[in-house]
């Protein structure tokens, strides 16, 4: 058998044509590497934006869920307690805190995990809360604060590395200062600070519309409190007497109601003037409470005149106790005015039932019986004048004079 040989210029092709194939799946090789880098940081840059894209799908949830449990409710102090543990928990923080703004400086108003921001106060300028109500913008704070870099910044009892500091800002207006404070475990970053950012919006608003409800309230509750006490002494009036009177004795059928007239006001209010006439209606007023019981009504119904409806039973004696006591405190000396002065008074009684079923019955038979004291003499009492209720000489332990009379069933 005989084997070919080759020439020169066939083994130049050959090596030519090796040389062209180890080239060839060379240049594929880097071809290919550099398309799988390309590949493999696409995939890289892909793989952080869908952890951005999942970490801010998370803080956005987080927020709404924030959001809406501070809009479910209206009272301020829930609001605030709201807004901390929404912000505590979404942020992973140590601690928080609220400063609201008032009488142009930072008070604490609500703390978690830090109670000694409660009822702190800053000016300012002062500390970094101070210094971001002022300059009204957000700050990240990495590493260890120092009074250098903010003016009166107070120590604490243990440092804390990471801190973020946020405006709640309301329509152009500066509402307060969001505070919190990363564990030593944890560093907060831009993203965190984005999200309080977020966040201190939903709590601006909250905060803004707790107010107007508290304001809503308090004027709904002082109209209210108008309309069922009396200006001057802060007695109930007639309106709420009534509703007291129907409340407490119509539904036993029991009490009495007395009406108090001062015996000498006129000649007073004369001497002194309507401003020693008030002063001498507010004492009077003290004297009258303190000579109830919390059970009993003590209220303002006229100029000089004044009732109370003493609940009870279909016994007279405890309003007629009442009465004595009355009559007794009110003639004590009262001081207006560096004067001393001196009035009595009279007192007219019906009882619940016997004397009328209505409150308008009640009060005309109450007044029929002050007038039946006063034309006795005054200072003293009388019950609403029956058959069946025959009037006694006073007893033993009355006052001088007959001042007091006493009525037996």
């Amino acid at each position: 058998m005989l084997t070919p040989r080759l020439g020169a210029d066939h083994l130049d092709v050959l090596s030519l044509s090796a040389w062209l194939v180890a080239a060839l799946f060379a240049t594929w090789t880097v071809a290919g590497q550099l398309r799988l880098r390309r590949l493999t940081r696409r995939v890289v840059v892909e793989q952080g934006r869908a952890d951005v894209l999942d970490e801010r799908l998370r803080v956005v949830s987080r927020l709404h869920d924030a959001g809406r449990a501070v809009n479910s409710v209206h009272e301020l102090d829930h609001v605030l307690g709201t807004i901390l543990n929404g912000v505590v928990d979404m942020l992973g923080a140590e601690t928080g805190s609220v400063m609201l703004v008032e009488d142009e400086e930072l008070r604490g108003v609500a703390a978690v995990g830090n109670e000694r921001a409660l009822g702190a106060r800053l000016s300012f300028g002062e500390g970094i809360a101070g210094r971001v109500a002022v300059v009204r913008n957000a700050l990240l704070i990495n590493g260890e604060a120092t009074d250098g870099e903010f003016r009166g910044l107070r120590p604490r009892r243990t440092p804390v590395d990471s801190a973020i500091s946020v405006p709640m800002i309301e329509r152009e207006q500066l509402i307060g200062v969001l505070n919190v404070t990363a564990p030593a475990t944890h560093v907060f970053n831009h993203r965190d600070l984005e999200a309080a950012r977020a966040f201190a919006e939903y709590a601006a608003a909250a905060i803004a519309k707790a107010r107007l409800y508290d304001n809503s309230r308090r004027k709904s509750e002082e109209l209210a409190y108008r309309a069922t006490h009396d200006s001057l002494t802060g007695l109930p009036n007639r309106s709420m007497l009534r509703d007291r009177l129907l409340r407490d004795g119509a539904g036993t059928s029991c009490g009495a109601l007395l009406f108090v007239d001062l015996d000498g006001f006129k000649a007073v209010n004369d001497m002194l003037g309507h401003a020693g006439g008030d002063v001498l209606l507010e004492a009077v007023a003290g004297r009258l409470m303190s000579s109830v019981s919390t059970s009993d009504t003590a209220a303002r119904v006229g100029g000089d005149e004044f009732a109370v409806f003493v609940t009870g039973g279909s016994d007279l004696r405890p309003a007629i106790a009442v009465a004595e006591r009355l009559i007794q405190r009110l003639s004590d000396p009262f001081v207006v005015f560096d004067n001393t002065v001196t009035v009595s008074a009279s007192v007219g009684i019906a009882q619940w039932g016997m004397h009328g079923d209505s409150f308008e019955d009640l009060f005309q038979a109450a007044d029929h019986a002050l007038y039946e004291a006063k034309k006795a003499g005054k200072n003293r009492w009388r019950v609403c004048s029956l058959p069946a209720v025959p009037e006694q000489r006073p007893e033993a332990g009355s006052v001088e004079g007959g001042a007091l009379c006493r009525v037996q069933m």
